[in-house]
């Protein structure tokens, strides 16, 4: 049996209408919380598209989804750099729907990444920008755009990483839905 405990958070300009949200207090007993629960408004989190693409799982929704604003680069960022090393409820904040299955899945494993908070951004723009020609990304754009040209149009790339070994980068897509950005990707 899972035991919750309401968890208050102070608002935070990325996630302002975000009060209260359930977290679990046993070992490992992560659930997902349902479409519109507490802390979790459908307007901004909603059910992700039916269509599957290969890497991505489901495609995030279109719906709400607007062009990087001024503040993307900063925001995505600082979620880049933290995510799957604060918490289960962190991460579920700053991500998309669609990308929940595997945040749930991650957490339940134990899986932690290597921290990229030393690693240095080798590009942080639009998806849909010229990348520099010295960085190995790859087809990023292409994997999207099997989800929709709008999610293409509305996705902002962190990539993190070194010149001489561009194997080892790490890269973070993410969208902007009514001015929150949300992670929905990363390889």
């Amino acid at each position: 049996m899972t035991t919750y405990v309401r968890a208050l958070r102070p608002p935070q300009s990325q996630r302002a209408d975000l009060v209260a949200a359930w977290r679990p207090t046993g070992p490992k007993t992560y659930t997902l919380p349902r479409v519109g629960a507490p802390g979790f408004p459908a307007s901004i989190y909603p059910p992700p598209s039916s269509k599957t693409v290969n890497t991505i799982g489901r495609c995030p929704s279109t719906s709400g989804l607007g062009l990087p604003g001024t503040g993307t680069r900063a925001v995505a960022i600082a979620i880049a750099r933290s995510f799957e090393h604060k918490s289960f409820i962190d991460d579920l904040r700053v991500s998309d729907r669609a990308m929940w299955p595997q945040v749930l899945l991650d957490w339940r494993k134990g899986y932690a990444p290597q921290p990229v908070a030393k690693v240095p951004v080798m590009y942080a723009g639009p998806l849909a920008s010229p990348w520099p020609a010295t960085l190995a990304a790859p087809d990023l754009v292409g994997l999207v755009w099997r989800c929709s040209a709008t999610l293409v149009a509305a996705s902002y790339a962190v990539v993190f990483g070194y010149l001489q070994q561009p194997a080892m980068q790490g890269e973070f897509l993410f969208l902007d839905r009514r001015g929150r950005v949300l992670l929905f990707f990363t390889h």
